[in-house]
Parts: structure tokens; C-alpha cells; sequence
């Protein structure tokens, strides 16, 4: 054991250096220090083939996407996030590559007034013409493609392995300290300010008619992600809760079950806050 022990750390140093010798040759230029979701980037940019310059053009590309004036949340933290969760369970991943790919251009289009599904066709277009620039091969499109439709409605169907780590970063929030998710929910608010407060309020707190014994634990702040007025859309509201009700565990893959009640905790506050 001890011999196997010692033959995996010097695997994972020899990756590492290989690794810091291709980010050497990438020259980022002098804006920033070399951040773990960059290095996330070259890594998976690497191992789809793609070239320093693209890797360059595209994380430019990509960054200033999330940088966009409409964002609060859907940001490059929320993409930092998502990469540090991806990578702190990256043993219980098959094609690390893909996941990471589908957590950077996952919310690369992002309009709150679009409606549902729009944000995610759109993104998962500009990942293809990303793929299609460097010829990454079909297979690979289409995995990282279903991965960042899915995103659009998380809970609809089951989901396992990569996919489920993937759907479990991006939610994570859910389950993050109260302060955090407090935060979160007032930059969610902020991206739909078209929305009338009063709207808003109402529109999401008709949840609860849909389920005649309601649980916090699907009253799920994220939806307003997927739905420009909550208000005028019940139909996609209720088929999204109606899944989330069918759900014991908001999380798939085992990685991110103890986030289970912390998620309840905060989202029982917020329907709380949007019926007081």
C-alpha cells in the first residue's frame, strides 16, 4: 500500500509539472496571476488539443461574457465556484475535460428576459463553434452539448457520473453557508429587476399551491435562473417543481449529499421571505 501510495503521488507531481510547463508557454500577459479556473482552462483546452493562442483568444472570449452588465450571479465566480467543486471531486470523474467544458460555456449566453431554455441552446451553440474551430471530435461535442443543455432544468430525469457532478456544482449553492446564500438570492433578484418586485414575490411564491403539502426543499431559487417571470410561466413552473417533488435528495452524485439540509434550511427562508 505504501508503495502504491508513494507511486500515485509522484504520478500527480509529474502531472503538475507537466502541467505548469504548458502554462508557461501560454502567455496570458501581465493582467493576473495564473488563477485555479484558468489553470482548469489550459488544462482542459490541452487535453481537447486546442492551441495556446486559442486557449488565449477563448478564455478572453469566455471571460467577457460572464463580465457582462446583466450578470450579478451568473458571473466567472459563479464559474470559479463550480470549477473548485469540480475539481475537489475530481477522482469521482470519468472525462474531467468534459465536465470542466461544460461548467465554463454553460452560462457563456446568459439574458434573463430570454425564455426557457433559450440561455443554455445558446450556450451550448457557442461551445460547438469553439469545438468546431479546433475539430474536437463529435463524440466529445456531444457529451459536453447534453451537459450544458441539461443545466436548463436540473432535476428533469436522473442523472449519474459526470453529468450528475457537473448538475451538483452548479447547485451547490443551494447548500452553502446562510450569509452566502442570502447573497446569492439578492443577485438573482437583482438579474431579474425587469421583473416588478411585486411580481416576483407572488410569481414565486405560488409555488405552493402546486404541491397541497409543501416542502421547502423544492422551492428552488434556481429556477428563476431558466424563467424570465415566474409569474407568466406556471405551466414550466409547476413541471419543474412537480420533478423536484418526485425527489427525496436534490443532489445526485454522493459528493454533494450532505449539502441536502443545509438546502432546505436556506431555501425555507427564502419562501419565508417572499410570502412575509
Amino acid at each position: 500500500r505504501a508503495h502504491a501510495c508513494a507511486y500515485a503521488v509522484a504520478q500527480v507531481k509529474h502531472a503538475l509539472a507537466e502541467l505548469q510547463s504548458r502554462l508557461s508557454v501560454v502567455n496570458w500577459g501581465p493582467e493576473s496571476l495564473m488563477t485555479p479556473a484558468r489553470s482548469a482552462w489550459v488544462s482542459a483546452c490541452t487535453g481537447f488539443g486546442v492551441p495556446s493562442e486559442g486557449m488565449r483568444r477563448w478564455w478572453k472570449q469566455i471571460t467577457k461574457a460572464y463580465s457582462e452588465t446583466q450578470r450579478h450571479y451568473h458571473t466567472m465566480n459563479h464559474v470559479r465556484q463550480m470549477v473548485d467543486n469540480i475539481m475537489l471531486h475530481s477522482l469521482a470523474a470519468s472525462n474531467l475535460n468534459s465536465i470542466l467544458m461544460a461548467a465554463f460555456f454553460h452560462d457563456a449566453v446568459y439574458q434573463p428576459s430570454n425564455g426557457p431554455g433559450q440561455n443554455e441552446s445558446e450556450s451550448k451553440q457557442l461551445w460547438e463553434v469553439f469545438a468546431a474551430e479546433f475539430g474536437i471530435s463529435q463524440n466529445a461535442v456531444d457529451t459536453v452539448s447534453k451537459m450544458i443543455e441539461r443545466t436548463a432544468n436540473h432535476l428533469e430525469g436522473e442523472a449519474s457520473g459526470d453529468l450528475a457532478l457537473l448538475l451538483d456544482a452548479d447547485l451547490a449553492i443551494l447548500g452553502s453557508e446562510f450569509v452566502e446564500y442570502v447573497e446569492y438570492s439578492q443577485k438573482v433578484r437583482l438579474e431579474y429587476s425587469h421583473v416588478p418586485l411585486a411580481e416576483y414575490r407572488n410569481g414565486r411564491s405560488q409555488v405552493r399551491s402546486w404541491n397541497p403539502n409543501p416542502s421547502p426543499l423544492f422551492f428552488l431559487a434556481h429556477v428563476s435562473a431558466s424563467c424570465p417571470s415566474v409569474a407568466v410561466c406556471p405551466n414550466f413552473l409547476g413541471q419543474f417543481l412537480r420533478s423536484c417533488l418526485d425527489r427525496e435528495q436534490l443532489f445526485f452524485s454522493p459528493e454533494y449529499k450532505h449539502l441536502h439540509e443545509a438546502s432546505r434550511i436556506n431555501m425555507a427562508w427564502e419562501l419565508r421571505y417572499l410570502t412575509e
